[in-house]
């Protein structure tokens, strides 16, 4: 069995945490997970939620850093990362339930390492909601797996590209994909 890792960073995101706690708990699939929460120096309660969510989880933890920016958050997320994929995520995100699936099945289904989604299948928050109406309203599309010669260039291209959108590999390999020294 694969895991997915989900590393999530946040910077005084407090609101939006249940929401995206009940996005990655909600998600449909034959996987392990791991949690990973970088708090980037909150000061409105982010990662004191965060722990009370999650308490009693071994799947999860949430990592607590002086404000250094996202990248030095995702950075140190991806750095504790384990799985077999990571799934990046922004502090305001919440997952649909099929999201993961979907973009597992598009990696099996490409036999590449690399695969996207459009975010506009994502629930939007209206934090007016609950996270559990946003879920009980999403409703799964059927779009169809897009091959991509060369992911970094086109999602350099669009403007809906960000790391929510994205599960990626180092251990597989995608033909005629340029591969990285890494």
């Amino acid at each position: 069995m694969v895991t997915v890792s989900y590393v999530a960073t946040l910077y005084n995101k407090r609101p939006f945490v249940p929401y995206l706690v009940a996005g990655l708990e909600a998600q449909a699939g034959d996987f392990a997970r791991e949690l990973i929460f970088v708090d980037d120096g909150s000061t409105d309660g982010t990662a004191e939620l965060l722990g009370s969510l999650l308490a009693g989880r071994k799947d999860a933890a949430v990592i607590r850093q002086q404000n250094s920016g996202q990248g030095a958050a995702l950075n140190r997320g991806f750095a504790a990362a384990t799985g077999d994929y990571i799934k990046a995520m922004d502090g305001d995100d919440m997952l649909a339930p099929w999201a993961t699936r979907r973009l597992l099945d598009a990696i099996a289904e490409s036999a590449c390492r690399v695969a996207r989604t459009d975010m506009a299948a994502q629930p939007f928050i209206d934090l007016g909601s609950s996270p559990a109406e946003h879920l009980a309203g999403a409703k799964e599309t059927t779009a169809p797996t897009i091959r991509e010669t060369d992911l970094l260039r086109r999602s350099l291209q669009i403007v809906r590209m960000n790391p929510s959108a994205w599960l990626w590999s180092y251990t597989s390999s995608c033909p005629n994909v340029a591969k990285s020294s890494r």
